[in-house]
């Protein structure tokens, strides 16, 4: 074993925790509550089974040691049985057999969660008082999960609260992703990095963008806060470094849109604290909610 690793974490089993999103793989390597190591790969093109795999591997193979015996995945998609069995920009994980795949190399276990879950997981560690929450990551799509009554609930079929999928305009049948996720932009032809980085030095073109931006994420707050009412939405995912742009349009149009003025008064609405490896640790934190 590497001869960084205290004698603390030697004492707990490593686990290695994956975050596998649309664009690229995330993973760490911890032993209890202490990373030890952090991986991140990009696909070099649009993933197809072989690229999908051989990134997967790249970014195990960095990670792995022999005391590893469970890995947590969290993935872009809809997970049941622990497979993939629906997914919007990641199709390619679509019956792709993690268990027998890793387990054939690596002898390990497998234990595989939709990726805004594992992200809340992590982020319960940092709102331990508060009894309901909301998270919406704004990225490549947008994800959503819900913590209420002391667990995640994900529904009747464990396939819920995919937020992305609700139908903003009903005429051409567009839905959150459109409006809410780097598809907003891309539809305009208009990179969101460059964008951002336009409006933060005050381009107007680009300031209006962002504050259209976060109107549609605050008519998405108000329609589930009027759903579901929970105590805080969180906001995650890469869209959320841009917070200063969209957030104070985001936070008074959902508040116009909220029916009870108790929900209205109180609408709490927080940035993700950890974006970048919050997903890979919280793949982690359910292998061992799974023990």
């Amino acid at each position: 074993m590497n001869s960084k690793l205290n004698s603390k974490a030697k004492e707990s089993q490593l686990v290695i925790g994956l975050d596998i999103g649309g664009t690229k793989i995330r993973g760490v390597l911890m032993g209890g509550n202490k990373i030890l190591k952090k991986a991140e790969q990009k696909y070099f093109s649009k993933p197809n089974a072989k690229i999908f795999q051989e990134t997967l591997f790249e970014v195990l193979d960095s990670l792995y040691k022999k005391e590893v015996k469970k890995i947590g995945i969290g993935i872009a998609g809809i997970v049941a049985s622990n497979q993939v069995i629906a997914a919007g920009n990641l199709k390619v994980s679509i019956g792709f057999d993690f268990e027998k795949i890793i387990k054939n190399k690596y002898q390990t276990e497998v234990f595989l969660t939709n990726d805004v879950n594992a992200s809340l997981l992590y982020e319960l560690k940092n709102f331990k008082n508060i009894s309901s929450i909301f998270m919406l990551t704004l990225g490549t799509g947008v994800g959503g999960a819900y913590y209420s009554n002391n667990k995640i609930n994900q529904g009747f079929f464990d396939s819920a609260y995919e937020a992305g999928m609700m139908i903003l305009d009903n005429k051409n049948f567009l839905n959150v992703e459109q409006f809410c996720s780097e598809k907003f932009f891309k539809n305009k032809k208009i990179d969101p990095l460059e964008s951002e980085n336009l409006a933060r030095i005050k381009d107007k073109k680009h300031q209006k963008l962002w504050q259209e931006f976060g109107k549609n994420l605050g008519i998405v707050i108000g329609n589930l806060s009027n759903l579901l009412e929970p105590e805080l939405f969180l906001i995650g995912g890469g869209l959320s470094h841009a917070w200063p742009l969209f957030i104070s349009d985001a936070k008074k149009t959902a508040k116009n849109l909220i029916l009870s003025p108790y929900a209205r008064k109180n609408l709490k609405i927080r940035k993700q604290r950890d974006i970048k490896f919050a997903g890979a640790i919280g793949a982690k934190y359910f292998v061992e909610d799974n023990n």
